[in-house]
């Protein structure tokens, strides 16, 4: 059975996609304004988490979910995006996005997995297509499309995270949006501040 507000979902999939379809454009710039080394990333998450802060301890104090609660949520989120935003500093840009874009592969696999669903024709003929996609990309040498640095294998980690992630957030329920928003930027930060230390080689 269809949500009552199917077409209004599908309107927001489609522009949320794209607005992260075209997120290596601020990555490049901000890269080339001198943030260099993930900093950029870093001042993303860590801006929003200090704006957020104030409120998230008037909640705290009120005795309201804050959402510093959603380790895991967070953590794949957050971490999800980060992993694809620091990919672009380290791969091609039609890489990381192929890769990363692969997030239904493993929303698929997790259904089949947890949900024991089986995928719809549909959702296989998408699979199939856009597996080909990266094939074709990635196996222009004849071998196997395996990821060949540290930013594809970044975008491939972010899509799978963000995939766990939805599914989490899918079993939790969190009430409202605050304490979601709050969980990102939060563990968002801490991935962003590891991963740059890791990579600053």
């Amino acid at each position: 059975m269809r949500h009552p507000r199917h077409i209004a979902i599908c309107a927001a999939v489609v522009v949320a996609s794209g607005c992260w379809g075209l997120y290596w454009l601020p990555q490049r710039e901000l890269e080339a304004g001198g943030l260099t080394g993930g900093w950029g990333t870093i001042a993303q998450y860590v801006i929003p988490l200090a704006l957020l802060a104030p409120i998230a301890l008037w909640r705290w104090f009120r005795g309201r979910v804050t959402g510093a609660g959603f380790v895991l949520l967070g953590t794949l989120m957050g971490g999800g995006i980060v992993c694809y935003a620091m990919s672009f500093l380290l791969t091609e840009v039609v890489r990381a996005l192929l890769l990363f874009y692969l997030t239904p592969l493993w929303a698929t696999l997790i259904e089949i997995a947890i949900a024991r669903r089986r995928p719809g024709w549909s959702r296989v003929l998408s699979l199939a297509l856009a597996l080909a996609g990266v094939w074709i990309v990635f196996g222009d040498t004849g071998e196997f499309p395996w990821p060949r640095n540290a930013g594809d294998w970044l975008a491939l980690a972010g899509g799978a995270m963000i995939a766990a992630g939805a599914t989490r957030a899918h079993a939790v329920q969190p009430e409202g949006v605050f304490g979601l928003l709050f969980s990102f930027f939060l563990y968002g930060s801490v991935v962003s501040i590891v991963l740059s230390l890791l990579l600053a080689d």
